[in-house]
């Protein structure tokens, strides 16, 4: 999990973002989840509404 427990350190999370991206483009900035629980929910729902904007 990158929040909870156990978790990953976000440290790690940034290290191997870099690593992947080879300076291919710069790595965004990467925080904890404020959001919690609801960021999937609210994901979604901005997801879904890009899919019927493009219809």
């Amino acid at each position: 999990m990158v929040v909870g427990d156990p978790r990953i350190p976000l440290e790690a999370i940034k290290k191997h973002t870099v690593a992947v991206l080879n300076g291919f483009v710069p790595c965004p900035e990467i925080l904890d989840a404020s959001l919690k629980d609801d960021g999937g929910l609210y994901g979604a729902m901005a997801f879904l509404r890009q899919k019927l904007d493009n219809k």
